[in-house]
C-alpha cells in the first residue's frame, strides 16, 4: 500500500529548497470499513501535512504496510474481530512499530481505558463523539506528548552515557 503525499514544490533553480514539513505518516487500523472512510474523511478536512491515511481491516495488513513504510501516527480501534485493538498494537509494538497509538472505542468503560494506557495507547477518542476539532486537538496532543517523551529519553540516554564514561 503506498502512501501518496503532496507533489513537491517547483522553485527557481537559483532559489534555496524551501522548507518544508514532512507529511505526517497515519494508519487506522479498524475492522470496519465506513470509520476507516470516516476518519480519512475527517483527517482530510483538517489543516496540515497529511499523508493520504493508511487504512487497515485487520492485524496483518498492518504489518505488512509496515514493511513497506513507517508511520507517525495509529488510530486502532479496540475491536478488531479476533482481537482486540490492544493485543494488536502488542503485535504491532514488536513487529518495531512505536508510533504513538490513540485508541479508537465504541465502548469506554473505565476499566478498559487503564489497560489501553498500560498498553502504550497515548489518548482515545469515543467514536460516537469523533469531530474534525476533536481529532485534530487529539493529533495535537498526542504527538507533542509523543515528542516530549522523545526528548526526555534522549536526555536520560545522554545523562547515563555521561555517567558511565
Amino acid at each position: 500500500m503506498k502512501i501518496k503525499t503532496r507533489p513537491p514544490q517547483s522553485r527557481k533553480a537559483d532559489s534555496p529548497a524551501p522548507t518544508v514539513d514532512p507529511a505526517i505518516r497515519i494508519m487506522i487500523l479498524d475492522d470496519d470499513a465506513l470509520d476507516i472512510q470516516a476518519m480519512r474523511r475527517c483527517l482530510a478536512s483538517l489543516p496540515g501535512p497529511w499523508a493520504e491515511p493508511i487504512g487497515c481491516s485487520d492485524i496483518e495488513d498492518a504489518l505488512v504496510a509496515l514493511e513497506a513504510e513507517p508511520i507517525d501516527l495509529l488510530f486502532i480501534d479496540y475491536h478488531l474481530g479476533r482481537m482486540t485493538g490492544l493485543e494488536a498494537l502488542e503485535e504491532l509494538r514488536a513487529g518495531g512499530c512505536q508510533a504513538p497509538a490513540i485508541l479508537l472505542t465504541g465502548s469506554h468503560g473505565e476499566q478498559m481505558l487503564h489497560e489501553a494506557m498500560r498498553a502504550g495507547v497515548m489518548d482515545y477518542l469515543p467514536k460516537e463523539r469523533i469531530s474534525n476539532d476533536l481529532v485534530g486537538q487529539t493529533i495535537r496532543s498526542v504527538l507533542a506528548k509523543a515528542e516530549l517523551h522523545r526528548r526526555i529519553q534522549r536526555k536520560q540516554e545522554s545523562s547515563n552515557t555521561r555517567s558511565n564514561a
